[in-house]
């Protein structure tokens, strides 16, 4: 997609080397971790998981288990991961980002919680308009 094609675009001209998939990512991670391929950098901006309330279990299952697979094909490196539903709060993302961690026995620092741009204000009454949050984490080595 359009995206893709900007981030070849940008690590071209800054001299950097990336491999770019767009395809489910549960699929793709899946596969990944049988091939035993690790990673430096990952970056996970799924679609939303959830557009109901009553489906909020659900999502949060679906970040945990997005975090422990990423968890367990960084070597030492960075994630970058967000959430784009308003029904899933910044700390309901990061307390599943954590059990993700936690369940792949990896560690991570929080080096910056992130959150939509100002050009997508939040309206204090109208919630559903903070809707996009993210954690960048530096992962160590080890477990």
């Amino acid at each position: 997609g359009e995206n893709a094609r900007k981030l070849r675009e940008n690590t071209i001209r800054n001299g950097l080397r990336v491999s770019v998939a767009e395809e489910d990512v549960f699929s793709f991670l899946k596969s990944a971790e049988r091939r035993g391929d690790r990673y430096d950098l990952i970056i996970l901006d799924p679609p939303s998981f959830t557009r109901a309330r009553d489906k909020i279990n659900d999502a949060l299952r679906g970040y945990r288990e997005l975090h422990l697979r990423s968890a367990r094909l960084l070597t030492h490196g960075l994630l970058a991961t967000f959430s784009c539903s308003h029904h899933v709060s910044a700390k309901e993302f990061e307390s599943s980002v954590a059990a993700g961690f936690f369940d792949a026995k990896r560690g991570a620092r929080i080096i910056r919680r992130l959150f939509q741009g100002p050009d997508h204000p939040v309206l204090l009454h109208l919630p559903e308009t903070f809707y996009l949050k993210g954690l960048f984490l530096d992962v160590p080595t080890g477990r």
